[in-house]
């Protein structure tokens, strides 16, 4: 990620402060929904991903607050002021945190706290042709063109480029690189006071370092590959929780009619 310095305005502070609040609310939610259900549920309820969860979004921002009480009416009435895109995105974020656990490369989710936890991350939306690496046009079933999402960013002068913002505008940042950051979704923080902005974007292919040499490779099974300049390379075994889970589902097969 390329990240920026962002120099917002007062107004504009207060909106991104309101969709930081909006996101932490949300994956705060989804946090609780998880939670309830691996404390509660048997082996075969399944957590709730992001479908389920961002349909549980859009019935409480369609919650009508006419016959509420008071303190459920503002509730219901300040998610349904709140950006959408900002919170679906935090449920993205969330999900992809759940599918990071359950690949064992990362611990599982916690809660976000005020003024610890402030940010948001929003999708692009301006509209581009999608192209491969090798520049070629992406078309669909039918042969049409498929258009991707990009980042609206505009370069006013050599130090300085915008970038727009749901609900903010166009907000100023610090531009550090040659080139405009092609992205298409940001992420907008703020740390000690002061405001962040990382463009997610993808890095382009890096050439093999080759010095005009040939080497021959055996594959086998033993050893996953001889080379004929001596190298010997074999591939990573399994870790001891993928060893525990390989024994577990061997001594069920075993007992199984």
């Amino acid at each position: 990620m390329t990240r920026f310095r962002l120099h917002p305005s007062r107004a504009q502070e207060a909106v991104m402060f309101g969709h930081c609040a909006q996101a932490r609310h949300a994956w705060n939610l989804a946090w609780e929904v998880n939670s309830t259900y691996r404390k509660g549920g048997s082996r075969t309820t399944r957590p709730a991903r992001y479908a389920g969860m961002a349909a549980m979004l859009t019935e409480v921002r369609r919650t009508p607050t006419g016959d509420l009480a008071t303190e459920e009416a503002d509730y219901f009435a300040w998610v349904a002021s709140g950006n959408a895109e900002v919170q679906q995105q935090a449920l993205r974020d969330f999900d992809q945190a759940l599918v990071n656990f359950f690949n064992g490369t990362h611990g599982y989710p916690k809660r976000r706290k005020k003024h610890r936890h402030e940010g948001f991350r929003v999708i692009g939306t301006d509209r581009v042709p999608a192209r491969t690496a090798d520049g070629e046009p992406v078309l669909n079933a039918k042969g049409k063109q498929v258009m991707s999402r990009a980042v609206r960013v505009e370069k006013l002068n050599r130090k300085w480029a915008h970038v727009k913002i749901p609900g903010c505008g166009w907000v100023k940042f610090r531009n550090t690189r040659r080139e405009l950051p092609d992205a298409k979704t940001f992420r907008v923080t703020c740390r000690a006071g002061r405001w962040y902005i990382s463009f997610a974007v993808r890095p382009g292919p890096t050439d093999a370092p080759g010095n005009g040499e040939t080497v021959g490779v055996d594959r086998g099974v033993v050893i996953t590959a001889a080379l004929s300049d001596g190298q010997v390379l074999n591939c990573p075994q399994l870790t001891v929780k993928e060893h525990a889970q390989v024994r577990k589902h061997q001594r069920r097969a075993a007992r199984a009619p």
